[in-house]
């Protein structure tokens, strides 16, 4: 029997959807059925063996949506592999402080679960994409404009992924 696994993400201005599909295919590559869906699409997650939770950072916090789902789902994730990535800008600048930063956005999350695994991945600012106060907000924090995913540490974490 195959193992099957989800990836569900909330993504702001897609980041964090091109990530999820990436790690999806990275998996669908060596051989595991995957299935990639928005947080709020998902109805079910009794039929996965396991589960990717991908979300963006806002204001220091995960988006509701993620949130939300893991409250919602709370009893069945405990059954299962469950793996958190979030996309952060604050890894812009990959240093040991700032992925203390990043991890500690997790906080929440992980007083009412704990992950299995946990990937901490910088972002990408496209100003284009950003509603007017997300784009007054970030250019005030001077959070510089461009894409800083290191697909590199993508693959090192997400690349055998719950494959045993």
């Amino acid at each position: 029997m195959l193992k099957k696994t989800l990836i569900a993400y909330a993504s702001k201005t897609g980041s964090t959807q091109e990530i999820a599909n990436y790690m999806g295919h990275m998996l669908q590559e060596k051989g595991q059925e995957v299935v990639i869906l928005p947080v709020k699409s998902v109805a079910d997650i009794s039929q996965y063996n396991s589960i990717i939770l991908g979300s963006a950072i806002r204001i220091g916090k995960l988006l509701p949506e993620a949130m939300a789902f893991v409250e919602n789902n709370l009893a069945e994730l405990k059954k299962k592999k469950f793996g958190v990535f979030i996309v952060c800008m604050t890894l812009n600048e990959d240093t040991m402080e700032n992925r203390k930063i990043v991890s500690d956005y997790l906080n929440p999350l992980r007083a009412i679960i704990k992950p299995d695994s946990e990937g901490f991945f910088a972002g990408k600012i496209d100003f284009r994409r950003l509603k007017l106060l997300e784009k007054l907000i970030v250019k005030a924090l001077k959070v510089p404009e461009g894409d800083y995913r290191k697909w590199d540490q993508i693959d090192a974490w997400s690349g055998n992924l719950f494959l045993n």
